[in-house]
């Protein structure tokens, strides 16, 4: 009999502990972060808003634009600060000219200038329409190598959408410009 109020008593002081171990509020942890430390965390949602995402020796960045009123440039891009391949350039009307209008994406040393073209396309009057170069086979690159220099840009060249037509209306062309660049950075 003795011994079970030993064992009885041991067994009601470790259920004493367990329970009230349960039910003690948890201890406090203060971390000071210094101001200049920049926010952690992952992204809230799928969108990135950030031009370019770097992989290594890999960056690849992003420039969008709407159409340029009032002048024969559709869109106009500088590109990346190191040697850079132009990855794609994409052009899409969402309101089209009362005439009918040939496009020229191409690149130059200049502002608003297409000293080396990179494709044509013609779109008939008043339709939407989508205008790509891309180093993506395709039919807007047919017959153009994929190792073609014309892709290639030096340091800080502009990528530009020209057009123009029996009477170019640029001021009634509505629409979205957006080009990608891969550029190696060592």
């Amino acid at each position: 009999m003795e011994n079970i109020k030993q064992w009885s008593g041991v067994l009601v002081a470790i259920a004493a502990i367990v329970v009230f171990g349960f039910f003690q509020k948890p201890a406090q942890v203060t971390v000071n972060i210094p101001d200049n430390t920049p926010p952690l965390g992952a992204l809230t949602g799928p969108d990135i808003p950030y031009p370019y995402l770097k992989w290594g020796d890999v960056k690849i960045s992003q420039q969008s634009s709407p159409f340029i009123s009032a002048s024969t440039t559709a869109c106009d891009f500088v590109s990346p600060a190191g040697t850079s391949t132009l990855r794609s350039a994409v052009a899409v009307i969402t309101t089209g000219s009362s005439t009918a209008m040939d496009f020229e994406w191409g690149k130059s040393a200049g502002y608003s200038a297409t000293t080396t073209s990179l494709g044509l396309a013609h779109v008939l009057s008043g339709a939407k329409s989508t205008i790509i170069a891309s180093t993506t086979p395709g039919a807007f690159l047919a017959g153009v190598s994929l190792v073609d220099p014309q892709y290639v840009f030096s340091p800080l060249n502009h990528v530009a959408l020209k057009f123009g037509g029996s009477s170019p209306n640029g001021s009634a062309l509505k629409g979205r410009c957006n080009v990608s660049f891969e550029e190696y950075v060592y």
